[in-house]
């Protein structure tokens, strides 16, 4: 098997500790054990000073529904910033504003994409209702067989780090 160069997108990542960012840090650690070259895509953590190559931070800001961290700003044009890596696999761990641009970088590489959801929509409704519905609603194409989804957005009542592939 021939070496992969594999961009992971996660809306908060280390210096945050806890299962996400955890997970993301060990599965991309394993990665390039294996030979594969692996970026992260995730928001600037404010105070801190990123010194890996391979971690790619997006400007941020405190977003209204999730107040106790950055979320990364998005806008039309950020996925042709990606191009030059010329990633073999997209993989995000979030359905949210990093998972749309994830969607939109492999959509504009033609190459797969890969979605892990570790929590329950129905647990996220409760804490995060806003960031549940604007993320449904900002899915960038719509499936063919289920109104306001798209191919790699995860099904609502999927179960906690449930996987969807979708060739975008």
């Amino acid at each position: 098997m021939s070496a992969m160069r594999i961009a992971f997108f996660i809306d908060d990542y280390l210096p945050s500790v806890h299962g996400v960012a955890t997970s993301t840090a060990t599965f991309r650690a394993a990665l390039e054990r294996m030979g594969h070259e692996v970026y992260v895509v995730a928001p600037k953590a404010e105070g801190y000073e990123e010194t890996d190559d391979h971690i790619i931070r997006l400007p941020s800001s405190r977003y209204y529904v999730f107040d106790s961290r950055e979320v990364a700003t998005i806008y039309p044009g950020l996925a042709r910033r990606f191009d030059a890596y010329d990633f073999d696999i997209v993989h995000s761990q979030t359905q949210f504003s990093l998972g749309v641009l994830a969607h939109w970088v492999a959509k504009r590489q033609d190459i797969p994409h890969v979605t892990t959801i570790h929590t329950l929509y129905t647990e996220l409704i409760d804490d995060y209702p806003l960031a549940v519905v604007s993320g449904l609603l900002a899915c960038p194409s719509p499936s063919p067989w289920r109104s306001n989804r798209c191919r790699s957005c995860p099904d609502p009542t999927a179960t906690p780090s449930s996987t969807s592939t979708s060739a975008t």
